[in-house]
């Protein structure tokens, strides 16, 4: 370990340390980050659903962010958990519910979601292009966005391309979300069909 602190950073890490606990206090979209929803019996749930039966070992609030990687010159929100793909379960932060059908991929993965919501619906999902085996989906809530309405989508954005890919989506009613299927992990935003 380096004993050797550079005390002139100290205040600039202060500084983001307040900015991120009232980030965090702030910014509630009904999940706080280290409260996000994780389901199984590890979640302390009364009992699994068939759905995400054993689904997920521990949620965490992370600290870190991938270089470069605000919402709108906020931190965004985010979390992290240990998935047995074997097994499926549902991880949420913010905006986004991720959900993975036993069998979505094979051993056991630490999955990271970063809610980078700025007025529209994104977020960037860890590890990056984890290919899946079985059905993942992805569910953004659009309340108090533009984008709620019944021509609700997702897009990805195709970095060898350097341009948004619409990927579909089916526009829930009932809760104001859009959900798509994913083929892998990358960055996705909410849009409307035609945009």
């Amino acid at each position: 370990m380096n004993r050797n602190l550079n005390w002139t950073k100290a205040p600039i890490l202060m500084i983001l340390g307040f900015a991120l606990l009232a980030a965090g206090c702030s910014t509630d979209h009904g999940t706080s980050p280290a409260l996000s929803r994780v389901n199984g019996p590890e979640a302390g749930n009364a009992g699994p659903s068939s759905q995400d039966q054993g689904s997920l070992a521990r949620a965490r609030s992370t600290g870190s962010l991938p270089q470069g990687l605000q919402a709108g010159g906020s931190v965004a929100l985010s979390t992290s958990a240990d998935v047995d793909g074997a097994v499926g379960g549902t991880l949420s932060v913010g905006r986004i519910t991720l959900t993975f059908a036993p069998g979505a991929f094979s051993g056991t993965k630490t999955i990271t979601i970063y809610d980078t919501s700025n007025g529209g619906v994104s977020c960037q999902l860890y590890p990056e292009g984890l290919q899946f085996s079985q059905p993942v989906t992805l569910q953004m809530q659009l309340v108090g966005t533009s984008l709620d309405d019944s021509t609700a989508t997702v897009d990805w954005f195709n970095p060898n391309a350097g341009s948004w890919v619409g990927i579909g989506g089916n526009y829930q009613s009932p809760d104001h979300s859009v959900v798509a299927n994913l083929q892998h992990f990358s960055t996705y935003r909410g849009s409307r069909a035609g945009w």
